[in-house]
């Protein structure tokens, strides 16, 4: 005998809505997952391309050099040299070396010159210098977001001139008001890829691969689809009567 399909109006409602609300949530995560993948493959396809050379804010700021190398020819203030603390490399703690770039437009650019190990970043942001002018190999890259550190912003000094700052966060937007830096976008920074035979060491990676990869959000998508077939298959056996809440009788011994 065929099971009977048995079927009450709640349960099915709350199926439906439990399922709508999986299926939206793996839809949303596969449309992630194209831009995401769209982007990796555009970082790739620019990693092949020979340097460009720019000399202007408007280059570094074109959406079609995103991920390029470039050779900017400008200036390093690194008497204005600032730190990022907290950056893990290789699980190790350490910071990020960073100092305005002056482009010949006049236009700043934040220089992102290499990580260092916690216990040396100090000393070496407060001494290590670089030319007066030159060429600039590095990666253009926007950062995803700008996240304000309120800590750092509230004990900041009135007057910037000959001050050694240390950031908890990659607020550029902050660097580029407390040193009052002619600049056209806070998210741009340059990544140094080839320059500085000291000991800053190149790690682009860790600045231009998102926590979020076209792969995890791939893996989110299916995550869900699968649980919302997991959902209909749970309500159509219980419909079914092949699973059941009820408990069966017990025999008398």
């Amino acid at each position: 005998m065929r099971p009977r399909f048995k079927a009450s109006l709640m349960p099915t409602l709350a199926t439906i809505i439990g399922i709508g609300l999986l299926l939206g949530l793996g839809t949303w995560q596969a449309g992630r997952y194209a831009e995401k993948n769209k982007a990796e493959e555009v970082l790739a396809q620019r990693a092949t391309l020979p340097p460009l050379v720019v000399s202007s804010i408007d280059q570094l700021t074109d959406p079609e050099n995103e991920y390029r190398t470039v050779d900017v020819h400008g200036s390093v203030q690194t008497d204005r040299t600032v730190l990022f603390k907290f950056r893990i490399v290789d699980g190790k703690s350490g910071s990020w070396i960073a100092s305005p770039l002056m482009l010949a437009d006049g236009n700043v650019v934040l220089l992102l010159r290499g990580w260092v190990d916690v216990k040396e970043a100090d000393h070496i942001a407060r001494t290590q210098k670089l030319p007066d002018s030159g060429v600039y190999r590095a990666l253009v890259h926007s950062l995803e977001s700008n996240i304000e550190d309120d800590i750092t912003r509230a004990k900041l000094p009135s007057d910037p001139v000959d001050s050694f700052v240390a950031w908890n966060t990659f607020d550029v937007a902050g660097v580029y008001e407390f040193w009052k830096l002619p600049h056209a976008s806070s998210a741009l920074v340059l990544i140094q890829t080839e320059g500085d035979d000291g000991p800053p060491l190149e790690s682009a990676d860790y600045i231009t691969k998102p926590y979020m990869t076209a792969d995890r959000h791939f893996g989110y998508a299916m995550t869900w689809y699968i649980l919302a077939g997991c959902l209909l298959a749970l309500w159509l056996a219980a419909s079914f009567g092949m699973i059941s809440s009820k408990r069966r009788p017990t025999s008398a011994g």
